[in-house]
């Protein structure tokens, strides 16, 4: 380490890394787990939520549906931020809370909670090396035309509402049986069919009650805004 606290890699292209010196005590500090942190931040997303979503209500039967739709499901879509951290197992100190908010947000955000837990591990042990990375799929170097359907969700949708099929009906790639417990087959399975169970009933509650307001707040919304939690993923990623 330098005299101004950073990091040289002896093979490292670019010269110096950052690297922040803290001392035990301030990073275990930083690490503790905490459901006030966790509730407060879920608290401040559901009302962000609430008050994005009323404006779909009060415009829906004007064009400012469109913008505000949008609106609503980034901020929906933004799901993805809590989904991440319960994968983890440190939104909460409770583990009943966390699993609780990874089910909700894994439901919003399309994604079955135990598969992604799984492929998520495996994606911070293998990141981004074509045919390892379970959270990558796409190889590398990635094309405009990829990177497009991917961020606006065309492709992104597709691939989840396959997956969620197969795993419903037991199908699992040995890509994913490398990843997945032989023990967490059934259960990953089980879920798929919960959730894709929810979203078919959601569905045809629009043709049931001649309704549009799942359309209108939850997958409508979902696909417009989803680009701009998918912006905001690739650029890390891309």
């Amino acid at each position: 380490m330098t005299t101004d606290g950073t990091n040289t890699l002896p093979d490292d292209p670019f010269g110096a890394w950052f690297a922040p010196n803290l001392d035990p005590s301030t990073l275990r500090g930083l690490m503790r787990r905490t459901n006030v942190h966790g509730l407060v931040t879920l608290v401040a997303w559901i009302i962000g939520c609430a008050a994005t979503a009323s404006l779909v209500i009060i415009s829906r039967h004007t064009w400012w549906v469109l913008p505000a739709m949008i609106l609503y499901g980034g901020v929906l879509s933004f799901a993805y931020a809590a989904s991440h951290e319960c994968s983890h197992g440190t939104a909460f100190r409770s583990r009943w809370l966390n699993e609780a908010v990874f089910w909700l947000t894994s439901l919003i955000f399309i994604e079955e909670p135990l598969y992604r837990r799984y492929s998520h591990a495996g994606h911070h042990t293998h990141t981004w090396f074509n045919g390892l990375d379970p959270q990558k799929p796409y190889g590398n170097p990635l094309t405009v035309l990829r990177y497009a359907t991917v961020t606006t969700g065309l492709s992104l949708y597709v691939d989840a509402a396959r997956q969620l099929f197969r795993h419903s009906s037991g199908q699992f790639t040995d890509a994913e049986r490398a990843f997945l417990p032989a023990s967490e087959i059934q259960k990953v399975s089980r879920n798929s069919r919960i959730m894709g169970g929810s979203y078919i009933t959601l569905l045809l509650s629009c043709l049931a009650f001649s309704s549009t307001w799942p359309l209108l707040l939850y997958f409508v919304p979902r696909f417009l805004g989803g680009c701009i939690i998918n912006s905001y993923i690739n650029t890390q990623h891309m």
